[in-house]
């Protein structure tokens, strides 16, 4: 059974002007990794592969953090690994509450604070996206 992994990628404010180049970075992806790894591992798997096929041109404009979609937590990245085989696709350029809630870059509430602004695209509300297994 394969194991997903979202890489979930948010400006570090609503305030934040990206880069032109990272204007469609924001977002989160799935990356499939093997289920006999650890969670560490895993999670280091899945940051690598995210880092070999997406350019950042500013990397301190966004949090960048791994999610197990399926207990809905952060996973801390471990040793550094090759992994740049992995099954990978953009879910979207939307970040669900949930998950901005989780990785506490872009609180949902942050995005209704102000409304006459344009908000970060990644801050825009959503029904929940997370998978069901």
């Amino acid at each position: 059974m394969d194991r997903p992994l979202f890489v979930v990628v948010l400006p570090v404010s609503v305030d934040t002007k990206v880069h032109t180049n990272d204007t469609n970075v924001a977002g989160f992806y799935e990356i499939i990794v093997d289920p006999g790894m650890g969670e560490h591992l895993s999670a280091s798997s899945a940051l690598q592969t995210f880092h070999a096929r997406t350019a950042i041109a500013r990397p301190a404009d966004f949090v960048i953090k791994v999610v197990d979609p399926l207990h809905k937590r952060v996973i801390e990245a471990g040793e550094i690994v090759r992994a740049d085989d992995l099954p990978y696709r953009k879910i979207s350029s939307a970040v669900s509450s949930w998950l901005a809630d989780l990785v506490s870059a872009v609180p949902a509430k942050s995005c209704e604070a102000k409304p006459k602004s344009k908000p970060a695209a990644a801050c825009r509300e959503v029904a929940d996206l997370s998978p069901s297994f």
